[in-house]
């Protein structure tokens, strides 16, 4: 049948309002499946960037710590004190180094004591000397920093004052950081373009960076400018204090969504990144069948309607799919999210207990501190009750023990058993076994090499008592 003037003014228009509906159509669906994949991911990325971020700050946090309690032990302030007096004096500076080479087994890589005049006392271990790739935490002097030697190894000093709080001299020392060092190396998991950078400002040029890049092919230091091609870097605003998600193109000129963060304590910025090709593979992989489509409905006009409608409803479902994939990521970055913060809580309870041990306290404060510090640790703090039974000391207890579950660890002290901790619910309530009890294992190992400690200083004091006896 020969078409009419009319009919073919029908069809041509038909076949414009099908390509316009289609075009139309298509276009928002591309722009809302981005939009959709945009948001999501870079909500994913900010909660990875934060999990990391309260991680490092942890991490430097402990490592600094434990370099101020050096500076605060009895024996090492003595020795320091004579040897300052007396500079020969060879009993003080074989005391001073056999305190220094036992520092190695509470996680030091290298120590170093100096006198008041900057004269090196005693030297453990080997310091490492690609100080060149580090960052400096500014908020501290520019002795403490962050150096990238094929690990994260933090290297801090600490001045030492007697009971008069004068100065008497120095300890620098350096410690490796393996947490920090996997988590900062783990990106494959986020995408095959995925970047983790952490940022510093340079001493000498301050529109300059000095960066630590985390790829899949590996980790790089690099020095970047904080403003390129009049584009301020999301890293620049890291570094300023602000925190956020944006889409720019990073330094090698590749468009990336950023999410970016602050690490105000020590001065430092953190960003993730992922390409905005991989973001968007799913969606753009599907633009040359929709071409074919669109194509195939021109030229089919009436008759094909029906099918791009069918095919429309398609191109929805695959829409509404890629958005519940989408929030099933979300989901489970948010459980990802509570377990990191339950292992954050178990790290801060190590962290404080350890802290703790670094003051010289008593036998009873140190186990309180330890009921303390546990209990708000475990999963149900609520129902939880804690007891620390020792072989020659009263039994302490955060509250009256109920019928319950026990979860106990032994503390060994030089090999002997020296008692216990347990770790009481009541026998309605649930709780984790294999979390909660490495976390009190770990309690227990800690406690056991303070009271080893706790006999070698109170035996090296009644030696030392001893010797001042026998020189007197």
């Amino acid at each position: 049948m020969l078409l009419t003037r009319d009919d073919r003014k029908i069809s041509i228009i038909g076949g414009l309002l099908l390509l316009g509906l289609t075009l139309t159509t298509g276009i928002a669906v591309y722009n809302t499946m981005r939009q959709q994949i945009e948001s999501v991911l870079g909500r994913g990325l900010s909660v990875a960037l934060q999990g990391k971020a309260l991680l490092l700050e942890t991490q430097i946090e402990s490592g600094l710590a434990d370099t101020y309690a050096l500076a605060l032990r009895p024996f090492i302030v003595r020795s320091m004190q004579e040897l300052n007096m007396q500079p020969n004096n060879h009993m003080a500076l074989n005391d001073l180094k056999r305190n220094v080479d036992s520092f190695p087994q509470i996680g030091f890589t290298a120590v170093a004591v100096f006198d008041i005049n900057g004269n090196l006392l005693s030297r453990v271990g080997d310091f490492s000397e690609n100080k060149v790739q580090s960052l400096s935490l500014s908020k501290h002097d520019d002795t403490t920093f962050l150096i990238w030697d094929k690990r994260f190894i933090l290297h801090a000093s600490t001045k030492v004052f007697d009971q008069e709080m004068r100065f008497i001299g120095t300890i620098t020392t350096e410690r490796a950081l393996p947490q920090l060092t996997d988590s900062f190396t783990d990106v494959r998991s986020i995408g095959e373009t995925a970047e983790l950078i952490l940022c510093s400002l340079l001493d000498k040029d301050k529109e300059q960076m000095a960066c630590i890049i985390s790829q899949i092919a590996g980790v790089k230091f690099m020095s970047l400018r904080r403003i390129m091609d009049g584009t301020i870097s999301p890293k620049s605003f890291a570094l300023e204090g602000k925190s956020g998600i944006i889409a720019t193109q990073d330094y090698r000129d590749i468009p990336v969504i950023e999410a970016y963060s602050s690490l105000n304590s020590y001065g430092l910025g953190m960003a993730i990144k992922l390409d905005q090709d991989e973001l968007f593979t799913p969606v753009t992989r599907e633009l040359k069948d929709i071409s074919i489509y669109l194509a195939t409905l021109i030229l089919a006009e009436i008759l094909l309607l029906n099918w791009f409608v069918r095919k429309l409803i398609e191109s929805e479902r695959e829409a509404r799919s890629a958005k519940e994939t989408a929030e099933q990521f979300s989901i489970e970055l948010s459980r990802k999210e509570i377990e990191l913060r339950e292992r954050l809580k178990e790290i801060t309870c190590l962290y404080e207990i350890r802290r703790s041990m670094g003051l010289e306290l008593s036998i009873d404060n140190v186990c309180q501190n330890i009921i303390k510090f546990l209990i708000p640790a475990m999963q149900h703090p609520e129902f939880a009750s804690v007891s620390i039974e020792l072989n020659d000391h009263p039994m302490l207890s955060s509250r009256q023990i109920p019928n319950s579950h026990c979860l106990t660890s032994q503390i060994n002290v030089n090999g002997k058993p020296y008692g216990k901790l347990n770790v009481f619910y009541p026998v309605e309530k649930p709780f984790l076994i294999i979390e909660e009890q490495r976390l009190i294992d770990a309690v227990t190992t800690d406690l056991a090499r303070w009271f080893e400690r706790k006999q070698i200083d109170e035996l090296l004091q009644l030696r030392l008592k001893e010797i001042t006896c026998l020189y007197e």
